[in-house]
């Protein structure tokens, strides 16, 4: 978990224009989201990749067996996913994270990963 803490600390510190295109750094309230979404986690479940986009938001994704499943945090205290494979595609609303719990529909995706 610790790689995935550095990465996330390492978006937030990037410069402006990072990638050349204009992008910013992570936004303060996706890095915050992504950082309390990864302490949520439960040692069950496989730890994601993370990428940064160019807007400042953070998604996290796991791939795997022709399955994907991504989340990201626009940094307005919401997520939102999105899950694909061969007979699915699926995309959540945005959904609060002023909850203790994670969306079950999330959480049964993530297991079939």
């Amino acid at each position: 978990m610790a790689r995935l803490t550095e990465k996330l600390f390492m978006y937030r510190g990037l410069d402006e224009d990072w990638d050349g295109y204009g992008g910013q750094p992570a936004t303060y309230g996706s890095f915050s989201n992504a950082m309390e979404f990864v302490q949520k986690l439960t040692k069950r479940f496989e730890l994601p990749a993370s990428m940064l986009a160019g807007d400042g938001e953070i998604s996290l994704f796991w791939k795997r067996n022709g399955s994907y499943l991504e989340i990201s945090f626009p940094g307005d205290n919401s997520y939102h996913f999105i899950y694909k494979d061969s007979n699915e595609v699926f995309a959540s609303p945005d959904l609060s994270f002023d909850t203790y719990q994670l969306d079950s529909q999330f959480i049964g995706y993530l297991a079939r990963i």
